[in-house]
């Protein structure tokens, strides 16, 4: 048993390492690189990229790091043997005792729950979700793509990841003339044309390894740039004063919808109300800096390979020295 863990504690360090160079990088952009002057589906784009950079600088180093391991699993066999002193592998030149394996297998196990965990509660809560869309969308009148509830408050919501459905109440309708319900359907159609739900979805199981205030950062950009890209499209319909008086005019008569998915008054009502009365310059992002950021991590990487003996030799005396 700890010959299985002081196998696996090397690649422990390695994805902490991973995560923490990951999560560094992340707040190190927002705070520095994060520019509002991007169009919505860029910002979109850059979170998603954000969202998964921990994992990948995760799943990099370990890679870059014990790929040899992975081909030569054998302890002390030909990988170990290169190695002139003591290193991270599970080789007979290493033993950290009963105490310090235990705590190895503590955290590691530790680890692999919290992730596992925090998955199986996004599935739980997506599941509830999408039993009650489901539920509503039954009782609900109308055809396969747009359905009415039967409810006085104003919803409206894009509900759905398979197969999604726009659930609009009855209560919007009667208050919103003819022209601002079109554009309400059209603002929720825009969801279900840009798959937002399934991308949510993903974006949510990216950020289970953030900490929680960096991911609420990052999920607020995130639901901001989706609204204002399907504002966008009801704007290129409709024309940008209709949009906007239809945020105001939700807004004005209920408050936001407390519930999973895209209600229409969603995001920071007054920043898309502003945008579309007073559209800024926005630009598209180029992909230079995007290819300069993936070309400088994936030369990490290949320089962590190519040394991957010395920053073991390296981590092992460290280690030898603490424990």
């Amino acid at each position: 048993m700890m010959d299985w863990v002081a196998g696996l504690w090397p690649l422990v360090i390695v994805a902490l390492t991973g995560w923490l160079i990951g999560v560094l990088c992340v707040l190190f952009m927002l705070i520095g690189l994060w520019r509002e002057n991007l169009t919505p589906s860029c910002r979109a784009r850059q979170v998603l990229f954000l969202a998964a950079l921990p994992w990948m600088t995760m799943v990099g180093g370990l890679v870059a790091v014990h790929g040899s391991v992975l081909l030569d699993v054998g302890a002390g066999g030909g990988h170990c043997a290169a190695h002139s002193h003591i290193h991270l592998h599970a080789c007979p030149l290493i033993n950290n005792g009963w105490v310090a394996g235990t705590l190895e297998l503590v955290v590691t196990l530790g680890l692999i729950a919290a992730v596992i965990g925090a998955w199986v509660r996004l599935g739980c809560r997506e599941w509830q979700f999408h039993r009650r869309a489901s539920g509503l969308a039954g009782l609900a009148a109308g055809g396969a793509r747009y359905r009415v509830l039967e409810d006085d408050r104003m919803l409206a919501f894009a509900a759905g990841v398979a197969r999604p459905v726009v659930l609009v109440s009855s209560g919007l309708l009667q208050r919103l003339s003819y022209r601002q319900c079109r554009v309400v359907m059209a603002h929720e159609a825009a969801h279900i044309r840009h798959r937002d739900g399934l991308r949510t979805l993903m974006v949510e199981v990216f950020l289970v390894v953030l900490p929680a205030w960096l991911a609420g950062r990052l999920r607020e950009y995130w639901r901001q740039a989706l609204e204002e890209s399907a504002d966008d499209v009801a704007a290129s319909r409709f024309g940008r004063e209709a949009v906007a008086e239809t945020l105001i005019r939700i807004a004005r008569a209920s408050q936001s919808p407390v519930v999973a998915g895209f209600p229409v008054a969603g995001g920071q009502v007054v920043k898309r109300v502003r945008r579309q009365l007073f559209p800024p310059e926005e630009r598209p992002r180029r992909p230079v800096l995007a290819t300069l950021q993936g070309g400088l991590l994936a030369g990490v990487f290949c320089v962590a390979g190519s040394h991957h003996h010395a920053l073991e030799t390296l981590a092992s005396i460290w280690l030898a020295g603490s424990l």
